[in-house]
This record gives structure tokens, sequence and C-alpha cells, in this order.
């Protein structure tokens, strides 16, 4: 397990605990652009994890988790160059359904501010789940297939990106949160708002971290959506990207974590500008995974004031 003890090292002001597939990539790129604000190239670190606890990944093997760095100088050196009056900050998806996570961030600074942006649980699993298809670590033949494995207990040693369900349950993760950080550090926002009104959007975001208003945000793209490879070189190119292998611990050697991070980006996005439309999710999926999430989304109005209605 990650050890955080010395008072003295560079560690985050805030973090950004997910959820996954819910803008969070855009979203850091932006933040990164404020003059106050600093955000290392290598978005998810994922660090404030237990790295003792063995995991089923999509594609059958099992293992531990290995991205991102595991050592606290790691950690510290994508901090290392960011001035006393700047705010330091992270992205990691995984932290929010990650049982280990709260009091890891806790016992490294309690005073931590925590961003968690929100997508309507339904889409956000069908989301992920194309995802993890287009990266080749998905071996269920579909959707439904997934789903029927994880109802079925199949998948509870899964790592949490493969859960398309378990991760969804968004008033159980916060409630761990909350045991640890009082509702003044945790900042609940939604991927509809971030989509619909950008600048409203990053407003609460800056009189959270209590930094200066950003600048213009109408036009930002998200490049972080999902789409297919269209063709054998394409899915070779992602899985290059994407699946953990030789290579990519080798570069990471050698460029380290913040330079192997900015040159994936260029080349995802490439990868996204040429690909082609995931497919739609059925509406029978859809019915059956909206009753799942009924209880937990009925929790999260009633606890935390947060609605996907409109």
């Amino acid at each position: 397990m990650s050890s955080v003890s010395d008072s003295t090292r560079q560690l985050p002001d805030f973090l950004m605990i997910g959820a996954m597939k819910a803008g969070t990539t855009a979203i850091a790129e932006v933040m990164d652009c404020h003059p106050g604000i600093y955000i290392p190239q290598s978005k998810e670190p994922t660090y404030f994890i237990d790295r003792d606890q063995d995991f089923i990944f999509g594609d059958r093997k099992q293992g531990r988790y290995s991205h991102g760095p595991s050592s606290p100088k790691e950690y510290q050196d994508l901090f290392d160059v960011v001035p006393a009056d700047v705010l330091k900050g992270e992205a990691s998806t995984q932290y929010l359904a990650n049982p280990a996570s709260p009091k890891l961030v806790y016992d490294a600074n309690p005073n931590t501010k925590l961003i968690v942006v929100l997508r309507e649980p339904v889409a956000r699993a069908y989301s992920a789940f194309s995802y993890n298809q287009t990266i080749q670590r998905e071996r269920a033949g579909s959707f439904a297939e997934a789903l029927t494995e994880e109802l079925k207990g199949d998948r509870d040693d899964y790592y949490y990106a493969f859960r398309y369900l378990h991760y969804g349950l968004y008033a159980q993760h916060l409630s761990r949160w909350k045991q640890f950080f009082p509702d003044s550090q945790i900042k609940v926002l939604l991927f509809d708002d971030f989509k619909n009104n950008p600048v409203g959007f990053y407003a609460d975001i800056a009189e959270f971290l209590g930094v200066e208003a950003f600048e213009t945000v109408e036009n930002q793209s998200l490049d972080n959506k999902t789409v297919r490879p269209k063709n054998k070189f394409q899915k070779a190119l992602w899985w290059l990207i994407e699946a953990p292998h030789p290579l990519k611990l080798m570069a990471k050697k050698y460029l380290g974590n913040n330079l192997l991070a900015s040159l994936k980006k260029r080349f995802k996005t490439r990868l996204i500008k040429s690909g082609v439309s995931a497919s739609k999710m059925t509406a029978e999926d859809r019915t059956m995974v909206g009753s799942y999430f009924a209880e937990d989304l009925a929790q999260l109005k009633n606890e935390f004031g947060v609605s996907f209605e409109r």
C-alpha cells in the first residue's frame, strides 16, 4: 500500500477523483491552462490506491494495478516544477470506487479538496464498456454479456474499470469519502453541465478552489469520446497505447510519466479523430441498467442533493 507519511513531500492540493468517462481528461486540460493551477501531463497517476490487492482485468488476466507512479518519489516528481503559489492537482478516476483511496488521501493531506464529475450512470456504464472494447481489454462479446457476468457475481474480483454497474453506484462510493472529508472539501459536478454550460461549470470549480475565473471555455472539444478502430492497423495502435506491456514500462523508465503521457495523448487524439463512432446501447439494456441504479440514484438525490433529472 502506498505510504505518504513524509509531510515535506510535494502533494496535491486537490484531486479529481472521478467519474470514469465523464470528461475528466478534457476538464483537466482546461484546468492546467489556468495560471493558478498545475496538473501534470500524467493525468491518471492513480497513486492513492492499495497496490497490494490482486484484481482480474477485462482481458481476464489477474494481477495488481501497475500503472503510474508507485513510490513516493515518483509521485513527488510529477509536481517538482510547481511554484509555491500555484495549486497542485491531479485527476485519477480510479479513486472514486477504490475503498482504500479515501483514507490514503486523508493520511497524506486531510485538507485535500475533492472534485467529482458525475455522468448519468447508464450512459457512463455503456461508454466505459465501449472504451474497454476499443482498447481490447474487454472480452465479453456484448454489453449484455458483461452485465450478466457482473450480476452473477463473476466480476466481483474484477478491477473497477470493468465493473460497469458497481462503479456507477455513486452514492455508495461518495459515502466512503464523506467519512474522511467534510462537505466543504467535496465538490460534486455534473457531466451534462460541463457539456451544456461550460462557463458556469468552470466558474464553480474556480470558486471551489479559490482561484481567479477561467478564461473563455465555450468552445472546448471533448477529445476523449469513445470510438472504435476502423481497421487492423488502428486496432494495433490502440493496444500499443493502452494495454500494459514491457515496452511501455521501458519507455516510462527513460521518458518519465509526464513526457510519456504527453506523447500518448497526441496519438490518442489522432486515433479518436480517425475512428468510427461506437454502436448505440439497446433499449433493453438501457431499461435493465436503469433499474439497477434506481435505488442508488434516489440515495444520491436524498443524501447529496445530486440529480440527473432535468
